[in-house]
């Protein structure tokens, strides 16, 4: 039988999806990133739970999005289909 340690923790961190699809641990986990029907958001988790969310933009509907942890940046196909990359949380010494 199953320790409580060995059970994995889980907590809500957003309330407001309506259909998330995709989402991606950002900046060795202290981010999340994910795609909720058309719409981009990225969100810092905080340890008190007052997570900072914000709005990134939007990505074509039935389009999956990419989030690359080793330079950063978030890949995606605009409403007119063409390919975009955003920088989601700059390196440490990039700037």
């Amino acid at each position: 039988k199953p320790s409580p340690t060995d059970q994995i923790q889980s907590r809500l961190v957003y309330e407001k999806g309506e259909d998330v699809s995709q989402c991606f641990w950002a900046h060795s986990g202290t981010h999340i990133l994910f795609k909720d029907k058309e719409e981009m958001f990225l969100i810092e988790l905080e340890p008190d739970a007052k997570h900072h969310v914000e709005y990134i933009g939007n990505a074509r509907r039935n389009a999956e999005i990419f989030y690359s942890e080793e330079n950063g940046y978030l890949y995606y196909l605009d409403n007119q289909g063409n390919l975009m990359k955003v920088e989601i949380v700059p390196k440490e010494g990039s700037r």
